[in-house]
């Protein structure tokens, strides 16, 4: 008997260096056959039935890295994940590139690095990731990546995982093609 708890789907990605990079997608429900339903990101925060400010339940993180290195290239999350730096980190040869987007993120996704959309679980349950230009500077040639999403219902505190559960839903190889016309 085999037992396989790896749900991670294979999506190989091909981008443009110094290209703002954006991916939209739904996660399906096997289940259902609707898209998985998420709670919004927004500005990382939902009133809870206690009265008091409640972490999101679902939160992202997508890393790039150089295949066999420990070295991560460049970390996209939602407004709140884990390990968040106070603030975007732009990518140097040296330094890995952390970003989670700008200021009023609740009004369009394309201010988040990653978004995690809100509706009823339909056709319109949209995963958005934005990665900037200025961040999308590592030298062309082949990465890999994953995108983990934590689940948590109730929050404890910042460096609380109590309850948490980690998924990799996406991961594959990221082709970063050269660019000819140069910032």
């Amino acid at each position: 008997m085999d037992v396989n708890t790896d749900l991670a789907q294979e999506v190989n990605i091909t981008a443009r260096r110094n290209d703002t990079f954006l991916l939209e997608f739904a996660v399906i429900n096997s289940e259902t056959g609707d898209s998985y339903t998420l709670e919004a990101d927004q500005d990382g925060w939902v009133a809870g039935t206690d009265g008091f400010l409640h972490m999101r339940r679902f939160q992202a993180k997508l890393t790039i890295k150089k295949d066999g290195s420990e070295q991560e290239i460049v970390n996209v999350h939602t407004y709140q994940w884990g390990d968040l730096r106070e603030d975007n980190v732009i990518t140097t040869p040296v330094i890995t590139g952390q970003y989670y987007g700008e200021d009023n993120q609740e009004a369009n996704p394309l201010h988040a690095g990653i978004y995690l959309a809100s509706s009823t679980g339909g056709a319109d349950e949209v995963i958005h990731v934005r990665i900037p230009h200025d961040y999308m500077n590592m030298p062309a040639g082949e990465y890999v990546y994953d995108m983990q999403i934590r689940e948590k219902s109730n929050w404890f505190g910042y460096a609380s995982n109590t309850g948490g559960i980690y998924s990799t839903w996406i991961k594959g190889m990221f082709n970063v093609v050269e660019d000819v016309t140069q910032l």
